[in-house]
C-alpha cells in the first residue's frame, strides 16, 4: 500500500532520488487510515468467519465430498441455519 504522486519512474534511482510530494505529518495520517481500514476490515471478516463457522464447516464437508457445489445448494446451508 503506497500513496503514490501518478508519476511512474522507470529506474529505481530516479524514484529514491525524487523527494516526496507531502509530508511526514501526511504520510503519518495516510498510514493510520489505512492502518484503520485494514483493522476493521479484518475485525470485520473474523466476526463472519467466527459467527458462521458452523456453516462454512458443513460447505467444507460438503466439497470434500462432491468437490463441487453450486451456488443453490451453498445458499441452501446459509438460508437453512438462518
Amino acid at each position: 500500500m503506497s500513496f503514490e504522486t501518478g508519476h511512474d519512474e522507470i529506474f529505481i534511482g530516479r524514484e529514491m532520488a525524487r523527494s516526496k510530494s507531502y509530508s511526514e505529518a501526511v504520510a503519518a495520517q495516510i498510514d493510520a487510515e489505512v492502518k484503520r481500514v485494514i483493522d476493521a476490515a479484518y475485525r470485520r471478516c473474523e466476526n463472519i468467519l467466527t459467527r458462521d463457522r458452523d456453516k462454512l464447516v458443513e460447505v467444507a464437508e460438503f466439497l470434500l465430498r462432491n468437490e463441487t457445489m453450486s451456488g443453490e445448494e451453498f445458499e441452501a446451508v446459509f438460508v437453512q441455519s438462518d
